[in-house]
């Protein structure tokens, strides 16, 4: 047998081998390094978004709050306007502030004159609640606010 011919023949094979076998294997490896980036962006960018989340969970009811407070607010009442203003957020009202505030909004409430829509007595009778609503609110620990996702599908039309 002539071995001069089946040595090279032999070396091609495992060589080629080899390399298809360590091709495969880089690729491999490639994929998963690629996966494994792919999968920390994507943690990243869902950390990003619960944090986004829980920035917005407290300044819904500091939202609606200021909803109310522009309602309230004329510069022909400047004893409540003054007091609209340190409702914040950040709040500055005092006790005293405060307990001022629910009066003249009571006194808003109670005013029936022309000048005064339905809508301003209700947003005077509202506020004081959400005043302490979003005080509660920010006066929790992260840790003990639950965050929970709602999915709202659209209506079907039958």
């Amino acid at each position: 047998m002539d071995w001069t011919l089946i040595t090279p023949v032999i070396t091609l094979l495992v060589g080629s081998s080899a390399g298809y076998f360590f091709t495969r294997l880089s690729k491999r490896q490639d994929n998963q390094s690629r996966e494994r980036v792919a999968d920390r962006s994507r943690i990243v960018e869902l950390e990003r978004q619960v944090a986004l989340v829980g920035q917005a969970i407290v300044p819904i009811s500091a939202a609606f709050q200021a909803i109310l407070i522009k309602e309230l607010t004329h510069i022909h009442t400047p004893v409540l306007d003054r007091l609209l203003e340190k409702v914040g957020p950040p709040s500055t009202l005092t006790t005293e502030d405060q307990i001022n505030l629910e009066k003249e909004l009571i006194l808003r409430a109670n005013d029936m004159s022309a000048d005064i829509p339905d809508g301003e007595r209700d947003a005077a009778l509202m506020l004081p609640m959400v005043i302490r609503r979003a005080q509660r609110e920010t006066a929790l620990p992260q840790d003990q606010v639950l965050i929970k996702v709602v999915s709202v599908l659209p209506d079907s039309e039958s």
